[in-house]
C-alpha cells in the first residue's frame, strides 16, 4: 500500500536525479526515508534504494549528499571498461521560506503570481471583495457615520423641545391650579357675602 504521509515542514531536501535510462539500485548504509515520484513514502529495512531509469526520489538533502557520494565498487561497463560513476545529480530543493510569494483569493480560492493579477480578478469577479475599494468603503463608512451623527442631533434636539413644553404645561399647569384655586376662594367669599346680607334688619 503507498504511503503518502505528510513530508517533513521547513527542512532542507533534495530530488536526486537518475541520468541513466536503467534502474539504479544501491544499498544506502544509513537508514532514511524517501519519497518516490508519485509521493509514495519508503523506508527500507534492508537500505535498498531504488531511483527509476531518467526518474527521481526525493530526500533529506544532507543524506542524498551522503548516499551520492558513498564510495561503490569498481564495475564494468558494457565495453568492458572498469568504472565506479554513479549516474546521478542532487536538486537541492527551496525551503517553504524561499518559495515565490503567493496571492490567495479569499472570494474563490485561486491563486496568482502577482498582486496585480489578484487585483485584476477581483475587479472583474468579485468586485466587493477588491482590496482597491478600501478607499471607497471609507467613505461610505464615513457618509453613513455623518447621517447617523445628524439623526442623532435632530433626535437630541426633538428630545430637548419636547423636554421644554414638558416643563412649560407643567408651569401652566400650576398656574391654572392658581388661578382655580383663586377662583373657588372668590366664589366662596362672595356666597358667604351674598349668604350674610339675605340676614340683615330692614
Amino acid at each position: 500500500m503507498l504511503d503518502i504521509s505528510p513530508k517533513p515542514v521547513n527542512s532542507l531536501r533534495a530530488k536526486l536525479h537518475n541520468l541513466e535510462g536503467e534502474e539504479y539500485t544501491e544499498r544506502f548504509k544509513k537508514r532514511c526515508i524517501y519519497y518516490d515520484m508519485k509521493g509514495g513514502k519508503h523506508q527500507p529495512k534492508d537500505g535498498m534504494i531504488t531511483i527509476p531509469g531518467h526518474g527521481w526520489i526525493e530526500m533529506d538533502f544532507f543524506e542524498a549528499v551522503h548516499f551520492n557520494g558513498q564510495y561503490v565498487p569498481f564495475s564494468k561497463n558494457e565495453v568492458g571498461e572498469t568504472t565506479n560513476h554513479k549516474p546521478l545529480r542532487i536538486e537541492r530543493l527551496p525551503l517553504e521560506s524561499e518559495l515565490p510569494k503567493k496571492y490567495h483569493s479569499h472570494a474563490d480560492g485561486l491563486v496568482f503570481d502577482t498582486q496585480k493579477d489578484l487585483d485584476a480578478h477581483l475587479q472583474i469577479n468579485h468586485h466587493k471583495w477588491n482590496p482597491m475599494r478600501i478607499d471607497d468603503l471609507d467613505k461610505e463608512m464615513e457618509q453613513q457615520k455623518a447621517v447617523q451623527k445628524l439623526q442623532k442631533n435632530q433626535d437630541d434636539r426633538i428630545l430637548s423641545a419636547i423636554g421644554a413644553l414638558s416643563e412649560t404645561l407643567k408651569g401652566l399647569d400650576t398656574r391654572l391650579s392658581r388661578v382655580e384655586h383663586k377662583s373657588k376662594s372668590v366664589k366662596r367669599r362672595k356666597a358667604k357675602h351674598d349668604t350674610t346680607g339675605d340676614h340683615r334688619p330692614s
